[in-house]
């Protein structure tokens, strides 16, 4: 389980469905190396999340609309995660 920053998101009343669905998937399914910061302030923008790991460097996400088709599923970070790892091993 990843290290998130805020711990939860209940006391924030603007989160979209999308945003809390991606905030519990990288909880959930990152390892407890990760760190996963929600709507924090770089240079005055405000990115949904930033995701920092070892092997992965950091990452910027911005969630967008989701409907049940779009809404990110569990799998799909996990394909992310893994398929990052494999490319960060090859030699260059």
């Amino acid at each position: 389980m990843a290290f998130t920053i805020p711990e939860s998101l209940a006391s924030r009343p603007r989160v979209t469905s999308g945003e809390r669905k991606v905030f519990e998937a990288l909880r959930d399914e990152l390892p407890e190396d990760y760190l996963v910061y929600y709507d924090t302030v770089v240079r005055q923008r405000h990115p949904d999340f930033i995701v920092v790991g070892p092997g992965l460097g950091l990452v910027v996400l911005e969630v967008k609309k989701s409907t049940p088709s779009t809404a990110p599923t569990h799998r799909m970070i996990i394909s992310f995660r893994i398929k990052r790892s494999e490319t960060a091993q090859r030699p260059r």
